[in-house]
């Protein structure tokens, strides 16, 4: 490769955030890659797990100039630029696929948007289809990247901060179109989802009691996706456009879209559940200082119980004299019977002595 057609790097500091942007987010994808395959419904959670596999994976290969420490070098070896190219490049189209299939799964798992006149267009976008989707657009130009750079190792560049295919390249300009297509698709489906959420959710205003994880999980996605998709598409638009160069805030812009995307998927419903119910037991586990002299406060003014009256005492128990009394009538009347029937006993003994008398 020609030394004088080889642009001048970035400087330090431009490829530290950089880098540091790639690893970051591919550390962060991880992470949620974990959490949910702990989840106990991973078949659910399929086309997610894949969208945070496939980030990881690219923006980790994508870095790996940092890794060989190769980082400041102008021209580095042709096995790492071949490498960083095609992971980076195929990876682009990687990225937007998994994106297109999580907002479609959005979209299959949605009711109201189930009612709406397209839907039996996605009757086909189950869990299986929409991971492999991603895997049918990607391999297909991670072969062709490989067989164009290690025939024609001299359409291979060192950019201002990473290793790419020199334009004009018919292969390098049909994989931004079709990232950017997956892009504008990705737009078009979360704006139209979204506003469609947000309609229902006006409806229900009033009507039924939504938590507030739910409001914010919509408002962040759709910012997030807004931002996510603006950036991408003005991305490939520039790098299709002729005699356009890579800029190094461009491409930090673009960098940090792993970490963007981390933020849009981290932003859940039952994570931010998961954690207010921490911070509700962390907190009923450790009460503070004021809501204890609050409570004592409080117990002040409530009505105390009658104490239990102790013997000899001069107050009356009512159920207890009740029971004595019953007892005692119960008694006299018995005392009562009997000296009836003493009396009867008494008055028949001098007629059976007459008769015997007699």
């Amino acid at each position: 490769m020609d030394g004088d057609s080889i642009p001048p790097l970035a400087s330090k500091s431009q490829l530290r955030a950089y880098y540091s942007l790639l690893v970051t987010g591919s550390a962060l994808h991880l992470f949620l890659f974990i959490f949910t395959l702990s989840s106990r419904n991973v078949k659910k959670h399929a086309v997610v797990l894949n969208f945070y596999f496939v980030f990881c994976v690219t923006l980790w290969m994508d870095a790996v100039l940092l890794w060989t420490g190769h980082i400041y070098d102008p021209d580095p070896p042709t096995g790492l630029e071949i490498t960083n190219a095609v992971s980076r490049l195929p990876g682009m189209v990687m990225n937007a696929s998994t994106t297109l299939m999580v907002v479609m799964k959005f979209w299959v798992s949605t009711n109201i948007a189930l009612s709406t006149r397209v839907s039996h267009y996605f009757y086909w976008a189950d869990s299986r289809v929409l991971v492999m989707i991603p895997y049918l657009l990607g391999i297909p130009f991670v072969i062709a990247f490989l067989v164009e750079t290690i025939t024609h190792s001299s359409i291979l560049i060192r950019t201002p901060l990473y290793a790419s295919i020199r334009p004009p390249n018919k292969l390098l300009y049909a994989s931004v179109s079709v990232s950017l297509v997956l892009m504008v698709l990705v737009l078009v489906v979360a704006v139209w989802l979204t506003f469609l959420l947000c309609r229902m959710r006006a409806a229900q205003r009033g009507l039924l009691q939504t938590s507030w994880t739910v409001n914010i999980q919509l408002a962040a996605r759709l910012l997030l996706f807004l931002f996510y998709s603006f950036i991408s598409i003005a991305l490939h638009i520039k790098t299709l456009a002729p005699g356009t160069h890579n800029e190094a805030r461009n491409e930090e812009l673009f960098g940090s879209i792993g970490i963007i995307a981390f933020a849009l998927f981290f932003i859940q419903a039952d994570i931010l559940e998961a954690l207010g119910m921490g911070l509700r037991l962390r907190r009923s586990s450790l009460p503070h200082i004021s809501q204890i002299k609050t409570e004592e406060l409080s117990q002040l003014h409530l009505p105390r119980k009658p104490e239990m009256c102790a013997k000899g005492s001069s107050d009356k128990d009512y159920s207890l004299i009740e029971s004595q009394s019953y007892s005692q009538s119960h008694s006299q009347s018995q005392s009562q019977s009997q000296s009836q029937s003493q009396s009867h006993r008494n008055l028949s003994l001098p007629s059976n002595q007459s008769q015997h008398i007699a």
